[in-house]
């Protein structure tokens, strides 16, 4: 029996130096739903079924669960609609799932969906069912994240390349950074408010 701890592939994918540019999917618009569940390998399937998952990608709309802690203190959802070529982002409430009208967030003008909502939006993958390495890196990014930016920082389901973990977004331009360390996420946060980027951490902008 060996005690020797797995190699993960955040540390691999380091050791080797895997070039990070270039690494994220195109998607122009987001969804942003408001969920406290606990999330499993496949989150957004398992809140919004698979027929929604697959139209959703067949579109090319990025769907992703996110949360804040505490939680929602009522049945109410909080979502957003992001379009990451405009940088414009709006807010509505959602009470059931089920309604929401794909075909509206992905085509119709934002201004039909919700209130404009003006403020940045930081995501950060900590979707360890998926991927252990978005717990153990994204959990601490949050926490430093969320210490100076509380109110714009947003844990979020899988993002796609969990080898760079931890992941960081930032909304609504969709600009996307990997290997984000605790001590680098507010760093970042600070260059993103200030109209600056880090080439050296950047996976890419989600609508290019």
């Amino acid at each position: 029996m060996s005690l020797t701890a797995p190699m993960r592939c955040s540390t691999l994918a380091e050791e080797l130096g895997e070039p990070m540019i270039g690494t994220l999917d195109q998607r122009r618009r987001w969804l942003l739903l408001e969920d406290d569940t606990a999330w499993g390998s496949h989150a957004v399937r398992d809140v919004l079924g698979v027929h929604f998952e697959a139209a959703a990608k067949k579109r090319g709309l990025r769907v992703l669960l996110v949360r804040q802690r505490p939680g929602p203190a009522d049945a109410s959802r909080r979502a957003f609609v992001i379009d990451t070529e405009l940088a414009e982002a709006v807010r509505f409430s959602v009470g059931d799932v089920a309604a929401l009208d794909l075909a509206a967030i992905d085509g119709a003008p934002l201004v039909e969906l919700g209130e404009p909502w003006t403020e940045p939006v930081f995501l950060v993958c900590t979707n360890g069912r998926r991927d252990a390495c978005c717990a153990l890196r994204g959990r601490a990014l949050y926490a430093a994240l969320s210490s100076g930016h509380g109110e714009r920082t947003w844990e979020c389901t899988h993002l796609g390349g969990h080898r760079f973990a931890a992941n960081m977004v930032c909304l609504p331009h969709g600009i996307a950074y990997g290997r984000a360390t605790a001590a680098d996420g507010p760093r970042l946060a600070d260059l993103y408010l200030d109209g600056q980027l880090d080439p050296g951490l950047l996976r890419g902008r989600s609508a290019w």
